[in-house]
C-alpha cells in the first residue's frame, strides 16, 4: 500500500496535468486541499508564469461513489456556472470540463477561485443573515435560458420516509407525513434552484458575502425547497429569530412579503432532512469551526423549529 508520501506525489502529478492541460506553459505552484471531500476532492491550485503574480485556479474532481447517485454532477455544475456569470450572480467562473476523466481517470471541472473564506460564525449576524437572504434571491430572480439544460428537482416519495430506517421511520413520523402529505403544493413554480443552499456553502470577505459555491445539486425546481432548507441551517446554529429575519431579507430583495402559501411544506421538509436530532448536519458545523454547538442544542433547536412550522400552518 503507498505510504502518505507516495499518495501525495501522485496527487501533484494528477494536478500538474491538469495544470498543463487548462494553463499551457504555467507551472503548479502551491496547492491547498479545500474543506469537505465527501463528494468531491477539491483543491485551490497556484499557478506561476515567469515573474509574474501567482495566478489561484480550484480544480474539483468527483469521486465514482458520487456519481452513482449523481451522475450528472459536474456537467450541471460546469452548465450552472457558465449561467450565473451570463446573470452577473456572485459564483466561481468556469474553465475547463472533463465530463468523462479521461485526463486523470476521474470526472474534472475547473474554476476560478472566488474570494473570501467560508464562515459560520460572523461578528454580525444580522448582516450576515440578510446577506444570505438577498444573495439567494439574485438565483431565484434570474430568468433561465431555453438552452440551458438541468435536471428536475423532483419531491421525493414522502411515503418512503415512515419506511425503516426513514427520517419519519419514528414515533411522531405518521403526524408529521399527515402534514406533509397535506401541504404538498400542486403547482410547483419551477426556477433555478441551488439544492444545498446553506451559510456554508458561501465565502466571506470582510463581513460580506462574496461568493456561492457548491453547485453540484443545482437544478430547476420549487425556489422555496432552497428557502426552507436555509432557514433550518440557520434556526439550527443561530435559532428561530435568524430563520425568520433570512426570511425578511430574502423577500424584501425579491420585491415580495414574505412567502405565506406553500413556506410551510418545503420548512417541514427540510427539517425532516435533519431528523433525528439534528447531528446528520453536525459535521458540516464542526468542520467550519462551530465547536460550540452540540447534538442537545440542535435536537431543541430543531424541535422548535418544526413545532413553530406546525402551528404556523403555512400551506
Amino acid at each position: 500500500m503507498p505510504g502518505p508520501r507516495a499518495e501525495e506525489a501522485a496527487e501533484r502529478a494528477h494536478l500538474a496535468r491538469i495544470v498543463k492541460e487548462v494553463a499551457g506553459d504555467a507551472q503548479l505552484g502551491r496547492i491547498e486541499r479545500l474543506r469537505g471531500g465527501v463528494d468531491a476532492l477539491t483543491h485551490a491550485v497556484q499557478l506561476r508564469r515567469g515573474g509574474g503574480p501567482a495566478e489561484w485556479l480550484v480544480v474539483r474532481r468527483w469521486k465514482a461513489q458520487t456519481l452513482t447517485w449523481n451522475p450528472t454532477a459536474p456537467e450541471r455544475v460546469w452548465t450552472t456556472l457558465h449561467l450565473l456569470e451570463r446573470h452577473g450572480v456572485p459564483a466561481p467562473r468556469p474553465i475547463y470540463l472533463d465530463a468523462a476523466g479521461a485526463l486523470v481517470g476521474e470526472p474534472t471541472l475547473v474554476m476560478t477561485r472566488a474570494p473570501g473564506r467560508a464562515t459560520l460564525s460572523p461578528a454580525d449576524r444580522g448582516t450576515y443573515v440578510r446577506e444570505l437572504g438577498a444573495a439567494l434571491a439574485a438565483v431565484h430572480s434570474l430568468s433561465v435560458d431555453a438552452d440551458v439544460v438541468l435536471p428536475r428537482d423532483a419531491i421525493p416519495d414522502l411515503e418512503a420516509l415512515t419506511e425503516p430506517g426513514g427520517k419519519l421511520a419514528g414515533a411522531d413520523g405518521p403526524a408529521l407525513l399527515e402534514r406533509l402529505l397535506r401541504w404538498r403544493p400542486q403547482h410547483e413554480r419551477l426556477g433555478l434552484v441551488h439544492g444545498d443552499y446553506w451559510a456554508g456553502n458561501t465565502l466571506w470577505r470582510d463581513g460580506r458575502l462574496t461568493s456561492i459555491v457548491d453547485w453540484d445539486q443545482a437544478a430547476l425546481g420549487d425556489p422555496h425547497a432552497d428557502v426552507g432548507y436555509c432557514r433550518v441551517d440557520l434556526a439550527l446554529m443561530f435559532g428561530l429569530e435568524a430563520a425568520d429575519e433570512f426570511l425578511a431579507a430574502y423577500a424584501h430583495a425579491m420585491g415580495s412579503e414574505p412567502p405565506t402559501g406553500g413556506l410551510g411544506f418545503w420548512d417541514l421538509l427540510a427539517a425532516v432532512r435533519a431528523l433525528p436530532d439534528g447531528s446528520p448536519w453536525m459535521p458540516g458545523y464542526l468542520d467550519l469551526g462551530r465547536t460550540d454547538l452540540d447534538v442537545s442544542t440542535l435536537q431543541a433547536r430543531l424541535s422548535q423549529f418544526i413545532a413553530k412550522t406546525l402551528r404556523a400552518g403555512l400551506s
